[in-house]
């Protein structure tokens, strides 16, 4: 007996396999940040977005920033960075200005940091982030030397 309609698969186009989807710099940058970040298995970043979509190359200046931080201090368990596009408007923020967020949680053995950072671009917001993150890190590791 034979089917009233034969199936029929259709070819879908695709990427060649030796082919990346970004550009291979950033590839290469955000794959050697990555591996030195993680590299001893204990530090773990979890990058997540609130109404944006996180893109490799967010990614990757988040990964360059952060390496900062984690150059002044080694012994830091996890990071939780959220970037947020926030379309709520006050009296001091107007429109186009000043939405979007970047915010990160560091936990340290004793003590969890966290610094926010708003700007009217999000790059602009992961540099200023990491300002701060860098500054509360010191600060931390000085406290550590006083006791």
């Amino acid at each position: 007996m034979h089917e009233p309609f034969p199936a029929r698969r259709r070819e879908y186009p695709r990427w060649p396999d030796d082919q990346p989807h970004w550009p291979p710099d950033l590839e290469a940058l955000f794959v050697s940040l990555s591996m030195s970040l993680c590299e001893d298995g204990f530090m773990q970043i979890k990058i997540s977005g609130h109404h944006v979509s996180v893109t490799k190359a967010m990614e990757a200046s988040i990964y360059e920033k952060l390496a900062r931080v984690e150059r002044h201090f080694d012994h830091i368990n996890s990071m939780h960075v959220v970037l947020s596009l926030d379309n709520h408007h006050t009296d001091c923020t107007h429109k186009g200005q000043l939405n979007h967020k970047a915010e990160a949680i560091i936990r340290v053995p004793g003590a969890e940091l966290f610094a926010q950072a708003c700007a009217d671009d999000m790059y602009v917001s992961i540099a200023m982030l990491s300002e701060k993150l860098d500054r509360q890190i010191l600060k931390h590791k000085a406290r550590l030397r006083q006791h």
